[in-house]
């Protein structure tokens, strides 16, 4: 479940809970207003404005790089649209020279750095 997820689902039963009259303890309401601080995090860690390029991939479509805040796009084939955070420059850069940017994807950048599916 990500953060997002998370945050629905509390802020569902905060109201499920209200409606049935109980009583919200103050380390829950300090957990609901936690939950919602990661959400806003994540949520702009994600909404970084990347402009992506093509790339020859039989895998991957395209691919792009903020320098500010580390986050890199990868768009496959199939349409899919990911957001990667923290990836380091130099991973990014070693990726573009790679043979296969796709194999290069698998092995150092998926499960290594946080992963957001945005499509």
């Amino acid at each position: 479940m990500n953060i997002r997820e998370l945050q629905e689902l509390a802020i569902f039963f905060h109201g499920e809970a209200r409606r049935a009259g109980a009583k919200i303890t103050e380390e829950y309401e300090k957990r609901i207003e936690e939950v919602n601080s990661d959400y806003n995090a994540w949520k702009h860690s994600t909404s970084i404005d990347v402009e992506i390029k093509d790339v020859k991939s039989s895998n991957i479509a395209k691919i792009g790089y903020d320098v500010k805040s580390h986050g890199m796009r990868v768009q496959f084939q199939n349409g899919g649209l990911y957001h990667y955070c923290n990836v380091p420059q130099e991973e990014y850069d070693a990726m573009l020279l790679s043979e296969s940017i796709g194999s290069y994807l698998g092995r150092n950048i998926k499960g290594k750095y946080e992963c957001t599916k945005l499509i």
